[in-house]
């Protein structure tokens, strides 16, 4: 998003009530267009103050993505969403794991995989059975180090949240190819920024842009798991 310095805010600004709604629906919050337009405090759709986001951006062209933890959501949430959430046993965190994967239909379980993050992997690495036989295997392929987990394919990613706070999604589990698609909207292109902060520095920027989105069309062969207060 590009604003001339007339009509833009000095930050960035988000709404309480739009982000709950992107989390829910898209599993990550987003920067709305029409909250950052000077002279706008009040969310068009929800009717409540808008809140800055606390980091700032060095440049109008610099990527910034929203991150919860960085959020004030208190008003949305019955219990604080970044506070510790409550240990669960080794048997609950199993359970939802077993849940996951037989949420999914199972003609997609041919090449399904759990995909965590760093810190949730070292959570699950550390799951034991009765006789004290780790869930979680690895070894080697094409001279790589693989894991798998319940028998099937874990993969580990930074993309995704530790798990440690309420609305974080540590770990999805599914066949991608079957379930998630992107779309190219327009393709890559090549941009030269000539504004202000450039000429004062006596640079020129370039900016490479491109119109693309990825969404599930299958919800059957893909499932998330969402750390919630219960």
């Amino acid at each position: 998003m590009i604003a001339g310095s007339i009509c833009r805010k000095s930050g960035i600004y988000y709404c309480a009530e739009c982000t709950k709604s992107d989390v829910e629906q898209f599993g990550e919050p987003y920067i709305h267009r029409e909250h950052q337009l000077q002279g706008i405090d009040y969310c068009p759709y929800h009717e409540v103050q808008l809140r800055k986001y606390p980091v700032e951006t060095t440049s109008r062209i610099e990527y910034i993505r929203f991150e919860l933890k960085n959020m004030n959501l208190s008003s949305i949430y019955k219990a604080d969403p970044f506070a510790e959430t409550s240990i669960v046993t080794d048997e609950e965190l199993l359970d939802k794991m077993l849940d996951m994967a037989t949420s999914i239909h199972p003609e997609y379980l041919q090449g399904s995989a759990f995909i965590v993050s760093r810190p949730f992997f070292n959570r699950l690495a550390k799951l034991k059975d009765g006789a004290g036989h780790f869930y979680m295997q690895n070894g080697i392929v094409n001279g790589r180090v693989s894991y798998t987990f319940l028998g099937l394919e874990l993969i580990v990613t930074d993309s995704l949240e530790a798990g440690d706070a309420i609305g974080q999604v540590p770990c999805v589990f599914g066949n991608i190819e079957a379930g998630y698609a992107v779309m190219i909207k327009k393709g890559p292109e090549l941009i030269t920024v000539q504004d202000s902060e450039q000429a004062l520095r006596g640079s020129i920027g370039f900016l490479l842009e491109a119109y693309m989105d990825g969404a599930v069309f299958n919800p059957q062969a893909l499932a998330k798991l969402v750390i919630t207060s219960d």
